[in-house]
């Protein structure tokens, strides 16, 4: 769950940004089940306890990680997304994180067996800003982006949840935002298709969090903002009542980023408000989901206790 966001202050003069004010953490998981013994493994992985006390069999197990077999390296990452499931556990990997991270990362391009479990104990670390930030400088906007494409790999709402957390980090925006690169924005292009497409919904709907989160940057509201790629009216739909509130929050606080400043205020409010339901042409719809989002209450604080940002009308 995400919780109420908070405020930070970039310029004195400027209105302030929304972000997430906690990291998404942690990711609700059943305690691995107890490894089944092989007398061919060069270690019985079994003999690993959800908590170890000695550094070196912590080493141990995480040289598991990247062993050639895909049975060992199944076993390990399950224990070890079973340690990110206390704070013992967590504080205990985080000793061992640069050795810890890369590992996990790698993991993720692995089948579902491998992937899922390492994607798991990545979005539980990288609830510690510090760890997010080692995982955004080992690749984990990449390669989450990356795999997000892969259905045979993590399931796509843990590899959101992932971006979520690592884009909270101001090197996770930046590295999102791609800021002068020659595919600068399409991350965020991906992002939005994303949450307006993605199936099932819910699997996508912390997508809207990620751009709460991308539209701290100027170069994260410059692409949502363009009006030749219409990607506000794509999120739009996601302020509706029926959606999710988590989807809801997050594209409110992205709107209410999106009026930080002067040009970016201008953008947004000469941004057309027709979503597919409205009706063609070029001008503004008058369809039922047009005027339902823009008479949603924004004013109104929902069950996590966020307020869903502060615009009266989406135009």
């Amino acid at each position: 769950p995400v919780s109420s966001p908070k405020t930070n202050q970039t310029h004195a003069t400027l209105t302030t940004l929304d972000t997430r004010s906690e990291p998404i953490q942690p990711y609700p998981i059943s305690s691995p089940p107890p490894a089944k013994s092989n007398s061919n493994l060069v270690c019985d992985i079994s003999t690993y306890q959800r908590e170890m006390a000695e550094p070196d069999e912590l080493d141990e197990l995480l040289g598991f990680l990247s062993d050639k077999r895909a049975d060992v390296r199944g076993q390990a990452v399950e224990i070890v997304a079973g340690l990110t499931g206390s704070e013992a556990g967590i504080d205990q990997l985080a000793s061992k994180a640069a050795t810890c991270i890369p590992r996990l990362l790698h993991l993720l391009g692995k089948p579902t067996e491998e992937s899922k479990p390492a994607a798991t104990a990545l979005v539980n670390l990288t609830a510690l800003p510090e760890l997010a930030t080692l995982a955004v400088e080992k690749g984990a906007v990449e390669r989450a982006m990356e795999f997000l494409r892969d259905c045979e790999c993590a399931p796509p709402e843990l590899l959101v949840m992932l971006l979520a957390n690592v884009t909270k980090t101001e090197g996770g925006v930046h590295v999102f935002s791609q800021e002068g690169k020659s595919l600068e924005g399409f991350f965020v292009m991906k992002l939005v298709q994303m949450l307006a497409e993605g199936t099932p919904a819910q699997s996508y709907d912390h997508a809207a969090s990620v751009l709460t989160n991308v539209t701290r940057h100027p170069v994260g509201r410059r692409v949502f903002l363009d009006p030749t790629r219409g990607l506000v009216r794509a999120a739009l739909p996601s302020l509706l009542p029926s959606a999710a509130e988590t989807r809801r929050v997050g594209v409110a606080a992205a709107l209410r980023n999106c009026c930080v400043d002067d040009a970016s205020r201008a953008s947004l409010l000469a941004c057309p408000g027709r979503t597919a339901a409205g009706g063609g042409g070029g001008g503004h719809g008058t369809g039922p989901d047009t005027r339902e989002i823009a008479v949603v209450g924004f004013g109104k604080t929902g069950a996590s206790g966020a307020s869903e940002g502060g615009l009266e009308v989406v135009r």
